[in-house]
């Protein structure tokens, strides 16, 4: 998620560049430029919540108004949260598990392992 993020030597500020991760925008983000790392995965979190939420809305739209002419189109829609579900998962469990591992000052080799193990857990 450190794409587009430059990190000052502490690792406790990052500037924000013209593209944020997952075209995550900052919009209620701090009105300054340093913005920190927990906030733009924050951000980035709620950014896949708010897109789910709006998957989901549209299939309840189909469901309440029997609008379910064309089941392929329903089908990709369930398909389509189903996928940003876990997607949305496995980003959530990395940024909260890489933010423990940091506290407790783990090596970046040890970070490393976790993301193996959680894209490896996310593949099933």
């Amino acid at each position: 998620m450190n794409h587009g993020v430059i990190f000052n030597a502490d690792q406790k500020v990052c500037y924000l560049l013209t593209f944020i991760p997952h075209r995550v925008y900052n919009h209620g983000m701090k009105k300054t430029a340093e913005v920190t790392p927990r906030d733009l995965a924050r951000e980035a979190l709620l950014h896949r919540l708010n897109r789910i939420q709006g998957q989901i809305e549209g299939i309840k739209r189909s469901i309440e108004t029997s609008k379910q002419d064309n089941c392929l189109t329903n089908l990709g829609q369930v398909k389509a949260v189903h996928s940003a579900v876990k997607h949305f998962a496995e980003a959530y469990v990395e940024t909260y598990a890489l933010s423990c591992a940091r506290k407790e000052g783990v090596s970046t080799k040890f970070e490393n392992n976790i993301r193996t193990i959680i894209a490896s857990a996310y593949l099933m």
